[in-house]
């Protein structure tokens, strides 16, 4: 006795296409995550993209900070120097 089309389908198709909807749903779950990795929850918590963007800032701030102190060095060492090189001031030695 031949099988009907439905039959058929729930036989071979039904259980694939169900295994597949799973995956599928799994996949989008893990997505989710990662995008909220990357982007942040929106609650507060920083995300992924937040984080080096802050780290980037920190690091032009020291970086700004370092060539405050170096021409602070230079200009206390030239300065001087410059100043006695004209005659303004005696440099004791």
């Amino acid at each position: 006795m031949p099988i009907s089309d439905q039959e058929q389908y729930e036989m071979v198709c039904r259980g694939r296409f169900d295994r597949l909807e799973g995956g599928i749903e799994r996949l989008c779950t893990k997505i989710d995550r990662m995008d909220e990795g990357i982007r942040g929850t929106g609650n507060g918590v920083p995300g992924l993209a937040e984080r080096v963007r802050t780290l980037e800032e920190d690091r032009k701030g020291r970086v700004r900070l370092r060539w405050l102190i170096v021409s602070a060095i230079v200009n206390a060492v030239v300065w001087p120097a410059i100043l006695a090189a004209v005659g303004v001031i005696r440099l004791a030695m």
